[in-house]
């Protein structure tokens, strides 16, 4: 059989599976295909110092190009760096998402994409989102959720001081009340609750600086910079903390069985 593309003398990794090794890599159509020794290939490519990897997934950024302050062209901030797979953070609310989604469907490269709370989406950094859970229209939101089908994977709103101010967390619990409602009912809500239980206990029983990193990052909304500030420790350490606080707790709520993949 001869191959359309066969990449030479690269480091092959694929965590998944448990490759990691020089090898070729041969490419016919869209499918890698078996490698025999003697294949010829229409192109050869010479990976040596390079890895070449499955498809990398960036599971947040903003790209909403020409419909936000800081919306990037997917297919032009991706692919070069060999991300095959992107979801959007929220850039896009229940008053914008139709334009987003048309948007996507000219994209060479696979979108995800995470809906806004707020009717707008994150549209600025200029002023922060409206958070007002009064005056939310469900209505929209089951329209958005039936339109989008697989596209979408959930709801995503910031609870950072300088978004929320007085409300506290009342945007965010109002906010699980409609994703509960949303998808299924109260078994749905009893899972909701045992996660936050199951979370909470987690977090309990860290250390007291780990655990003020995580949620500086996590919930709060800080850069890691500003929470590496915070604990005083160095950029390097901060990254590695969360790295391994995110492991744990992925290890905790497989072990509670409230973990899926």
């Amino acid at each position: 059989m001869t191959a359309d593309i066969l990449i030479q003398n690269g480091r092959v990794l694929d965590p998944a599976r448990g490759i990691d090794q020089s090898t070729p890599v041969a490419v016919k159509g869209r499918r890698i295909i078996p490698w025999e020794e003697g294949m010829e290939a229409k192109t050869t490519i010479d990976a040596s110092g390079c890895l070449v990897t499955p498809g990398l997934i960036d599971f947040h950024a903003h790209i909403y190009e020409r419909g936000t302050d800081s919306g990037a062209n997917p297919d032009l901030a991706m692919l070069p760096y060999g991300v095959t797979t992107v979801v959007d953070a929220g850039s896009s609310g229940v008053s914008t998402y139709r334009s987003f989604l048309d948007r996507l469907a000219l994209c060479r490269i696979k979108t995800k994409f995470f809906l806004h709370i707020s009717p707008t989406g994150q549209v600025t950094h200029q002023y922060p989102e409206l958070l007002r859970p009064e005056r939310w229209n469900m209505e929209k939101f089951q329209e958005a959720v039936e339109l989008a089908g697989d596209k979408l994977l959930g709801f995503k709103l910031r609870v950072s001081r300088n978004v929320v101010g007085d409300t506290g967390l009342r945007p965010l619990e109002a906010a699980l009340e409609l994703a509960i409602s949303l998808s299924g009912g109260p078994e749905a809500e009893l899972e909701a609750r045992e996660l936050g239980r199951a979370v909470s206990a987690f977090l309990a029983g860290q250390p007291e600086r780990n655990r003020g990193v995580f949620l500086r990052r996590y919930w709060y909304g800080d850069t890691v910079e500003e929470a590496a500030r915070w604990a005083g420790w160095s950029l390097s350490r901060t990254k590695s903390a969360l790295f391994r606080m995110r492991k744990k707790l992925k290890d905790y709520l497989k072990k509670e069985g409230l973990y899926h993949e």
